[in-house]
């Protein structure tokens, strides 16, 4: 019989709509062939850039989800900072829940693979949590490398285990150190690791998580640039951007396209003009 075999393709940071056009041209090059077409496509966060108003947000998302939509692929969502600036403080992300359509915290299942997405900065609900958590959730900003989070993760992977597959976990902020980014391709990585990667601190604080959860392969965004580590087993990979330009910096753009096949994880960066 022939081995399970998954494609999903990771965009991540596409800051619609200062993307330049750049979330459309992915999803013309899926529809006319000039790119796989994957299984699935898991959005990493940041899918829109913000916007001062409720009303302005609204409207990136709705033309995100637009775009997105005529890739004909099922998508699914992280929300980020980026996608609730705009909604007001209270509201935690209920513009992107109810425009994207979907929960905070997923679980998929593709051949040889079971996906775990965990968003960050927004408020997790109690029915996220263990039944004996004891701590007390902040009320927005957390992410990946903070206990309260990692309570969730814990229980979204112990209430839904899957077939049995490689267990990967997305998230939006990178969990790499800060001393190593031999492998990452940017020449402005020594100014910008310092405010975008968590350190042996938050790293050393996750690993613990990792292990009793079987999770090997966190891929993560934010920081718009490409870096891959091996940590105790762990593959620790961020994805690019989208958008070309912040803080005055320009970086390279792209995704990533996650392959199984034959028993094995492989991925790779796709540059985009």
């Amino acid at each position: 019989m022939p081995s399970a075999t998954a494609l999903v393709h990771h965009l991540t940071d596409t800051h619609h709509p200062a993307d330049e056009g750049r979330l459309a041209a992915y999803v013309d090059a899926l529809r006319d062939g000039r790119l796989p077409r994957p299984d699935l496509i898991v959005h990493g966060g940041d899918l829109v850039d913000g916007a001062p108003t409720e009303a302005a947000l609204r409207g990136q998302l709705a033309s995100a989800k637009a775009i997105l939509d005529r890739a004909g692929v099922p998508v699914r969502h992280l929300c980020h900072t980026h996608d609730r600036m705009g909604d007001p403080p209270h509201a935690g992300g209920r513009s992107f829940a109810e425009i994207i359509g979907q929960p905070f915290i997923q679980h998929v299942s593709l051949p040889g693979l079971e996906l775990y997405l965990v968003s960050g900065s927004i408020t997790h609900s109690a029915e996220y949590l263990p039944d004996n958590y004891a701590g007390t959730p902040p009320k927005w900003g957390f992410d990946i490398y903070d206990m309260h989070v990692l309570a969730v993760l814990e229980r979204l992977v112990a209430t839904s285990p899957g077939r049995g597959g490689r267990r990967v976990l997305f998230t939006h902020l990178p969990i790499v150190p800060f001393d190593d980014l031999a492998s990452t391709d940017h020449p402005d990585a020594a100014l910008i690791r310092p405010n975008y990667f968590i350190g042996e601190q938050g790293r050393a604080r996750i690993l613990p998580t990792l292990r009793r959860t079987g999770i090997r392969h966190v891929f993560g965004g934010h920081c718009h640039l490409h870096s891959r580590n091996l940590v105790e087993s762990v593959e620790f990979v961020t994805t690019p951007s989208f958008r070309r330009e912040r803080s005055g910096l320009t970086y390279p753009v792209g995704f990533r396209e996650i392959a199984w096949r034959d028993g094995e994880l492989t991925h790779a960066v796709r540059l985009m003009p």
